[in-house]
């Protein structure tokens, strides 16, 4: 999820937006997920009748059945790159080593705050984005955010959802790190203004992701956490990460789930990457 409201700053809506869904709708098909992982099914009460009356338009790809309606202003721009977004999929399973994705995700598109509230009974509008994962699903204002939550949808099929906000919104500002190099350089300066702040506590979830503060722009906590997963693969691999990342699932807890991974506590981790941030 990218950019939401203080609003959303809940128990409920950090469990969302690490790929929650809810219950199946007409047109979706829920994956076959475990509920012993203690996942909290919500109902987002989305207006499918609604859906259906305003995105009447749809572009089918190898990856994606996208939706939108008439007043969507980036429509020539989605037709334009439906190859791209395709090759995207791709582009993170190569950079995570996931095996490459047979399904497709829905994609509805809205043109504003004021369309999508229309289709969301109840819910406060998103700024950018959102991925519902257990249904393949992403909700989004524009394409901005299309991306980010493209890893989400992936990463909780491909690799496990997880049940914590810093590493499945790092793990997606990671790919973005890899991907771009203006992005990394200004996730390290950003990190680096922030030094002073509990990072320990962001990574334990026991601050709000979405409560931390922003500069530049973005909330610190996507830089931040976005380096310390890339800082994690670099010191022990890929692999060991996403072994790391499985049991988060299983612990439901990242701050249990490190020790048995790495062999030492996540506040360790933390400060150790902290001395190297502030080397950089």
């Amino acid at each position: 999820m990218k950019a939401h409201s203080p609003s959303l700053i809940c128990s409920t809506i950090i469990a969302a937006t690490i790929a929650l869904s809810p219950p199946s709708s007409p047109g979706r098909t829920a994956i076959n997920h475990s509920l012993a992982d203690s996942v909290v099914w919500i109902q987002f009460g989305i207006d499918w009748v609604m859906v259906d009356s305003l995105l009447t338009h749809k572009l089918e790809t190898a990856r994606f059945l996208f939706r939108y309606s008439d007043n969507f202003r980036h429509a020539k721009e989605l037709q334009s790159q439906t190859s791209s977004y395709d090759a995207y999929c791709d582009t993170v399973s190569r950079i995570l080593e996931l095996p490459t994705a047979s399904f497709k995700t829905n994609v509805y598109l809205y043109a504003d705050s004021i369309e999508q509230s229309q289709c969301f009974k109840g819910w406060p509008a998103l700024r950018e984005g959102q991925a519902f994962s257990f249904v393949r699903e992403i909700h989004a204002n524009g394409l901005g955010a299309l991306e980010h939550e493209t890893v989400h949808v992936l990463v909780n099929d491909l690799i496990a959802y997880a049940s914590s906000a810093f590493f499945a919104e790092g793990i997606a500002h990671y790919v973005e790190c890899i991907r771009s190099d203006d992005v990394l350089q200004k996730s390290i300066r950003i990190a680096k203004k922030v030094l002073s702040e509990p990072w320990d506590e962001w990574a334990n979830d026991s601050i709000g992701f979405w409560s931390t503060g922003q500069i530049e722009s973005i909330i610190v906590t996507y830089p931040v956490s976005g380096l310390f997963v890339n800082y994690l693969i670099q010191r022990s691999g890929l692999r060991t990460f996403k072994e790391f990342y499985r049991r988060i699932r299983t612990e439901k807890s990242a701050e249990v789930a490190f020790p048995i991974v790495y062999g030492h506590p996540l506040s360790k981790a933390i400060s150790e990457f902290k001395t190297t941030i502030a080397s950089w």
